[in-house]
């Protein structure tokens, strides 16, 4: 059982190193990537959810992993509007203090 132990506290720091992020697209929809996923999914490849949905699974996730980094992705076209809005939400939980921006390639 050491072993297993020791294999499961390696996939939590790795975990650990992988960001959430929150992206909103053009029509308004919100999207939080996977945690299994390196956190670059194409906005396509992703269920929609309500801005909630995507709060609470941050803070779920800052509860495991104190450390881990939060990005907020908006599409080129989205109203800066949409964005700071996640922001402001985000930062009403003193769970989290830094919120880092994710801009889209304009290529």
């Amino acid at each position: 059982t050491q072993s297993r132990s020791s294999a499961a506290s390696d996939v939590y720091k790795r975990q650990d190193q992988q960001p959430s992020i929150i992206s909103v697209d053009v029509d308004g929809n919100y999207f939080i990537n996977p945690m299994t996923s390196p956190g670059m999914d194409a906005i396509e490849d992703l269920e929609p959810v309500s801005l909630n949905v995507a709060i609470n699974q941050v803070l779920a996730r800052k509860e495991i992993y104190p450390d881990m980094q939060v990005f907020v992705r908006g599409d080129k076209k989205v109203a800066y509007e949409k964005v700071i809005e996640i922001i402001a939400v985000l930062k009403q939980y003193g769970k989290i203090d830094k919120v880092g921006f994710m801009t889209e390639n304009p290529n």
